[in-house]
């Protein structure tokens, strides 16, 4: 259960480590154990036990979430419902709004502690949170569908988004209760990208896709099975369902810059 740092190059590239067959908890069966994907992290200090500012967004309207509204529990049944129409049209909206103010933001450098007193004026107080809003560090995404539309859609055009992509963590990823079949995905790795670009190719044109998926995302986290598997007794502990705690730790560990974005799901939020 153990391993070498002198194994993991300085520079950060991942490295392929296999695992023990008796610590991988996985239908491998007879195939031998897997392998995990590990890379060297530079430790900063001024980091540890600091404060991290974060920004939430829930996906849009997905198609479990029209037919919920409509009380069509025909069309609830499915696995990793897409977004609507509607709900790309909320992404784009929530784009056109930040790039709207971000615009006005030329000499205003509110990062840090961005004005929240009515005195400060609303103008002024958007133009700050946008600031800060532009400067994270990094954006972690649910990798169910819904929410890698959402993020694209709407992040297409944010300076980090365009530097270094968008990261998908399993750990950000919707909560499964009892019968929660939209929690649940059939796909893994670049399966997941290609599935999202299907998706949004059926509610926009194609240079509008285009736009959406010039964007890198980082599915390392998400090559093995990362969504919840309603078979496996062992992950649900025989109740099928999770509980908050299951996903919640993980995500902590996720959240390393001061600021970064959080793609993904009400429930997770919520706590």
């Amino acid at each position: 259960g153990h391993i070498s740092l002198d194994v993991l190059p300085a520079d950060g590239t991942l490295v392929k480590v296999a695992l023990h067959k008796r610590l991988e908890a996985s239908s491998a069966g007879d195939r031998g154990a897997g392998s995990v994907m590990l890379r060297r992290r530079e430790w900063i200090p001024a980091l540890h036990g600091s404060r991290k500012r974060v920004f939430l967004v829930r996906h849009g309207q997905s198609k479990w979430n029209e037919a919920k509204e409509e009380m069509a529990l025909h069309k609830m049944i499915g696995f990793d419902h897409p977004l609507t129409a509607e709900g790309a049209g909320q992404a784009f909206t929530l784009r056109e709004r930040w790039e709207s103010v971000s615009k006005s933001c030329a000499t205003v450098n509110l990062l840090d502690s961005p004005p929240t007193s009515p005195k400060d004026g609303a103008d002024s107080a958007a133009q700050g949170w946008v600031q800060s809003f532009l400067s994270a560090g990094e954006i972690l995404c649910s990798p169910l569908t819904r929410a890698l539309q959402t993020a694209l859609l709407a992040l297409c055009s944010h300076p980090t988004a365009m530097t270094q992509g968008i990261k998908l963590s399993r750990a950000a990823r919707e909560i499964k209760g009892v019968g929660g079949l939209d929690t649940v995905s059939r796909c893994t790795g670049k399966a997941i990208t290609e599935r999202v670009e299907e998706k949004l190719s059926e509610l926009m044109e194609a240079d509008q896709v285009h736009e959406a998926m010039m964007v890198g995302v980082d599915y390392n986290d998400t090559t093995s099975e990362w969504y919840t598997n309603p078979h496996k007794a062992a992950l649900m502990r025989g109740k099928g369902r999770e509980t908050k705690g299951d996903v919640k730790g993980a995500l902590a560990f996720s959240c390393v810059p001061r600021r970064l974005q959080l793609n993904g799901h009400l429930p997770v939020y919520l706590e």
